[in-house]
Parts: C-alpha cells; structure tokens; sequence
C-alpha cells in the first residue's frame, strides 16, 4: 500500500482505467468475431454493415 497520497490515487485511477481497457478490448474482439465470421459467409451486405461498426469501435477505443 503506497504511503504517499498521490501513489494512491494512482493505485485507485490505475484499477478503473485497466477495468475499462479490459471492457474495449474484449468489445472490440466480439466485433472482430463478428466481421470476420460475415466475411467467412460470404454476405456482403452484413459484412460491409459490421465492418463500419468494427471500424467504429476501434476509433472510439483508441480516442479514448
């Protein structure tokens, strides 16, 4: 446990920002799931549809 009050309130946004890297990360890795199982089907349609939203997804995490 830190002793100095700023090494805690990292320690504390440390543990937030890693819970929510492990959410974005496990999204992202479904909507990759998805677009290339689209893709493996040879839909066209619902492959070019997910691949906006895959594409979306991983704008959004990495301005995060």
């Amino acid at each position: 446990m830190p002793n100095i009050k700023g090494a805690l309130k990292r320690v504390h946004t440390s543990a937030e920002d890693r819970t929510r890297n492990r959410s974005v990360k496990a999204a992202i890795l479904t909507q990759r799931r998805v677009f290339l199982a689209a893709l493996e089907a040879k839909d066209k349609v619902k492959a070019a549809a997910e691949c906006r939203k895959y594409i979306s997804a991983l704008d959004k995490a990495a301005k995060k």
